[in-house]
């Protein structure tokens, strides 16, 4: 029997930074150049550190959920899942950098407290929170990934199967956005594993599931960051996260690094050669969105009238055969077998434009891309149907007025998939 491998898309998720209010500046004469590299600096009671901690603007948080339309298909005939796309569902995400803390060594830590807010008149025409979308059921698979990479025998595997179907757990679920975003939905194998967490000392097992339950009107762990003062070149930059200057998920000391800024505040006087890295902390790594990499100039623009350049990830940054992406490759035989590169050390890796962060994730088995597997091969957009990558539309930049370092427009696009596998040992 042929196994079938493929990743359903969750959803695309777009993040949109709006900020106004930039002078438009023609020339960097000395008084000019001291004032701004005086002014971007996290000092102490300063007009910076007030409106970087409480911004006068809000975020917006879209989300697009593909729906899956033939799943009995999927399930008994091996069929390609075919998707519809469903959104956008818009929430305005609040943001507060709380119980700020200055060190002798020039920087300020502090928590960020994030609240997110339905916004009908910002989602489509018919979006509503009450909407209901049948995903995959993400506890389910975890499960059956679980079971698949043990050493159990098949006898075992099997009584396992019937046991997940005796307590009510399938492979879909139709859930309401509510639910699958922020609310979360009681599931049988999180209520069972919190009955028995004594047998799991080091697993966290949460009450509910949802993508994002458990982070509306919560404060962040503890992040530390460069004040600038000293150095402006460097204000933002993350120093550390929950007191660690780096993690332990990925395979290389280079990609388990704490670099860059959290993409809300960057170094004034910007050129076409400038590299922006930044820690997406949320995605345990390192990088823009999914990847540990740097954003690099891409062209000139402009907002309202402000000359901008706009800042983008390139393409080969999500070659996973290179050899600067070989620490995030977690060699698997689960997703796409016959698509798996060779890294840098001849190990087998994710097709390009994908990472597994379950290493990350509770070892769910969730994978990252751009939004309709942009930058990945054919045989992988293709594994479904409904798929249409555009880097217009799936691309992720930020413009930048380069002079004071203040982001303009910040478009994050990325896809939460969950990989299903077809295999005999379960129904």
């Amino acid at each position: 029997m042929k196994r079938l491998t493929v990743l359903w898309s969750i959803g695309a998720l777009s993040v949109v930074f709006i900020a106004v209010g930039i002078a438009v500046l023609l020339s960097i004469p000395v008084n000019v150049f001291r004032g701004v590299s005086e002014a971007v600096v996290l000092s102490n009671g300063s007009e910076t550190l007030r409106k970087w901690a409480d911004p006068p603007y809000d975020m917006l948080l879209q989300f697009w959920f593909f729906n899956v339309t033939n799943p009995s298909e999927v399930l008994f005939n091996g069929a390609k899942p075919a998707l519809v796309q469903c959104g956008p569902y818009s929430y305005v995400n609040r943001q507060q950098k709380r119980n700020l803390n200055f060190a002798s060594n020039n920087t300020v830590q502090y928590r960020l407290f994030q609240s997110y807010h339905f916004s009908e008149e910002r989602s489509c025409k018919s979006c509503r929170e009450t909407d209901l979308i049948l995903v995959p059921h993400v506890p389910y698979w975890s499960v059956v990934h679980r079971l698949r990479n043990s050493p159990i025998k098949k006898t075992i595997k099997r009584l396992a199967d019937m046991g997940l179907t005796a307590i009510g757990e399938e492979p879909f679920t139709t859930q309401t956005v509510a639910l699958l975003l922020f609310k979360g939905y009681e599931d049988p194998v999180f209520k069972l594993g919190n009955m028995i967490s004594w047998l799991f000392p080091n697993t966290y097992i949460p009450l509910k599931m949802g993508f994002f339950y458990g982070k509306n009107a919560t404060l962040d762990e503890p992040v530390s960051v460069r004040t600038g003062i000293g150095d402006f070149s460097r204000v933002g930059q993350i120093v550390s996260v929950n007191g660690n200057t780096s993690v332990n998920f990925w395979r290389d000391r280079w990609s388990n690094m704490i670099n860059g800024t959290d993409g809300t505040i960057y170094p004034p006087f910007l050129t076409r050669s400038s590299r922006l890295p930044v820690y997406a902390m949320d995605l345990c790594r390192v990088k823009f969105f999914f990847r540990s990499m740097e954003m690099e100039y891409e062209s000139d623009t402009d907002v309202a009238g402000i000359p901008a350049y706009r800042f983008a990830v390139p393409a080969s940054s999500f070659n996973s055969s290179l050899a600067d992406n070989a620490g995030f490759c977690w060699p698997t035989d689960i997703f796409y077998p016959d698509l798996q590169k060779p890294d840098s050390d001849g190990r087998a890796c994710l097709p390009s434009g994908l990472l597994n962060v379950s290493k990350c994730k509770n070892n769910a088995p969730i994978v990252i891309s751009s939004p309709h597997f942009l930058y990945s091969e054919d045989e992988v957009v293709h594994s479904v149907i409904g798929l249409k990558p555009d880097v217009q539309e799936h691309g992720s930049y930020i413009d930048i007025e380069p002079t004071t370092g203040v982001g303009l427009v910040f478009q994050q696009r990325l896809q939460i998939n969950v990989a299903l596998v077809n295999d005999e040992d379960f129904s």
